[in-house]
């Protein structure tokens, strides 16, 4: 995350490594009231690029094959795995705030599902909207969208 204030339309992440690289852009406004200012932040539009910059990736990448969408009541996510490792896939809102966090523990190489019950951290459900998801495996990062519809 990128705790500064970027007042240009273009960034230039220097802090990047070969691998998917999720970015979630926001607008910004400083605003003045009564009680003093604050910055008003708008909903942030998130989006992935996989970033290689000309090197050949040798090694071979996790990947989510299937995500159950839309869903209502519990979605399914089934991905593979080049080799063993330990595996925690973590959901975000469209706000880019984290709702629900899923430690899988370490699961050998191949196809496997994991589930979410459509619950935050705290166990309430989930409201209807799109959520992001990021499987983390070893050092690398895949990520997927979902819709959920009550």
């Amino acid at each position: 995350m990128n705790a500064a204030v970027v007042e240009d339309t273009t960034y230039d992440d220097a802090h990047f490594s070969t691998c998917r690289v999720v970015y979630m852009v926001r607008a910004v406004k400083l605003e003045t009231s009564k009680s003093g200012t604050y910055l008003n932040l708008s909903p942030g539009a998130i989006d992935s690029i996989d970033v290689t910059a000309g090197i050949d990736v040798a090694r071979p990448e996790a990947s989510i094959r299937h995500v159950t969408s839309p869903f209502s009541g519990s979605a399914r996510v089934e991905f593979h795995l080049p080799a063993p490792g330990y595996v925690r896939l973590d959901i975000h809102d469209v706000t880019g705030r984290l709702v629900r966090s899923i430690d899988a523990g370490r699961m050998a190489a191949g196809v496997h599902t994991l589930t979410w019950d459509g619950s935050g951290a705290g166990g309430r459900q989930a409201a209807s909207g799109v959520y992001f998801l990021s499987l983390h495996t070893g050092g690398a990062r895949v990520t997927a969208k979902m819709v959920r519809l009550q």
